[in-house]
Order: C-alpha cells, then sequence, then structure tokens
C-alpha cells in the first residue's frame, strides 16, 4: 500500500495508526468530525478507528469500494449485530481484518509451545466497552475460559502461558500495521470467533 485512509484520523487510535503509517512511508489521509483530507477513493486501504458504535455502519460505507479494511476492536459489542452484517454484507468479509496487535505482542514473547498455559489479564483502567470487549483479542487468543480481572494498579497479562510486557505494546502496533500494509489478509473468521467467545466469557 502507498496510501491509506483512516476513518476517525482525530482521535486516539486514528493518530497511533496515522505516526505507524508514516514512519514506514505510507501516505495518510483521513476524516473525523472536523476534517475530511483527500480523496476517500484514491487510496489502498482503510482504518477504522471510530467508537465502536460505528464501526459496522464504517464498514457497511467503505466495504463498497472493495479494499482491504482494518478495523478497530471489536467489531461491535453485539454478536446478533454481527451475523446481521455478516450476512447482508457477505462480501465484503474478504477485505476485512479486525485489529489484533496482541498477536504481535505475543510474537515478541514466544518461548516453546504455549497451547495449555493459562490467560490472566488485570488492569485497574477499562475502556467504555467494558472490560470483556476491550479484552477481546485476549479472550480470542485463548486456548482456555481467561481470568480477567480489573483491580491491579499494575498491567498484567498472560496468554495461554506466555507473559507479555506492556513496554512492547507500540513495537506491537507497529509489527501489526507493516504486516497488514504489506499482506492485508482478512481475519474475520477469527473475528467473529473472539466476539463469540466473549459473549459466551459475560454469560458464564
Amino acid at each position: 500500500m502507498k496510501k491509506v485512509f483512516i476513518v476517525g484520523i482525530d482521535g486516539n487510535m486514528g493518530q497511533r495508526y496515522k505516526a505507524c503509517l508514516t514512519s514506514i512511508g505510507v501516505e495518510v489521509v483521513g476524516v473525523d468530525k472536523n476534517c475530511n483530507v483527500g480523496d476517500h477513493t484514491r487510496v489502498d486501504g482503510y482504518i477504522i478507528a471510530t467508537p465502536t458504535s460505528a464501526h459496522l455502519s464504517d464498514l457497511a460505507t467503505y466495504g463498497q469500494y472493495e479494499k482491504p479494511i482494518l478495523c478497530e476492536k471489536p467489531l461491535t459489542t453485539s454478536l446478533t449485530s454481527l451475523e446481521t452484517f455478516a450476512h447482508k454484507y457477505r462480501k465484503y468479509l474478504i477485505n476485512i481484518r479486525m485489529v489484533n496487535q496482541y498477536k504481535y505482542l505475543i510474537d515478541q514473547h514466544s518461548y516453546g509451545d504455549t497451547t495449555y498455559g493459562d490467560t490472566t489479564y488485570d488492569y485497574f483502567r477499562s475502556g467504555k466497552d467494558g472490560l470483556a470487549w476491550d479484552c477481546i483479542n485476549i479472550v480470542g487468543l485463548s486456548n482456555k475460559r481467561p481470568v480477567l480481572e480489573s483491580t491491579s494498579p499494575v498491567w498484567y497479562c498472560m496468554i495461554n502461558g506466555t507473559t507479555l510486557g506492556i513496554e512492547k505494546m507500540d513495537r506491537a502496533y507497529v509489527a501489526m500495521i507493516k504486516d497488514w500494509v504489506r499482506d492485508p489478509r482478512p481475519n474475520w473468521a477469527y473475528a467473529y470467533g473472539a466476539h463469540e467467545k466473549v459473549e459466551q466469557w459475560l454469560k458464564s
């Protein structure tokens, strides 16, 4: 990709993705409440960095251009809404990848077989979607039912037995963006499964 359009470019995550893309020589344009910079049709891909409530409508809007889309997680906090979207916009799914920086964070820490280890997350601060949805990729990557808590003043995360370090999180985002720009494969099956696992976690 040579040029990427960010939807929600002025927000915290939009600015992160802009910095990541700029650092690897990709031109960035985008739109937000108070700005619209660049033609959204003359780009190689889109990043959706709007609030969660807008994700599915944004995916519907930009999916019609049949170009790769990287969307912030979760795609929605309703599995029913996700199913409805998938049924209505099935042809868009081959271009959609949900953000999963934890995959790249694990790659920086993995040692040996981590298939059967425990998964635990604990940090006092949680986003607007709630703890479980904020941890959708921790839940999605876990091979066991994870333990999610919000009491620790120090960030702690272990996925399948691999203890992660938040000091490497920025590099994980850069690695994810580099990978998507180079090879924008979709991860719809994983994304759907992760939403399903979060709903199961919430029910249990």
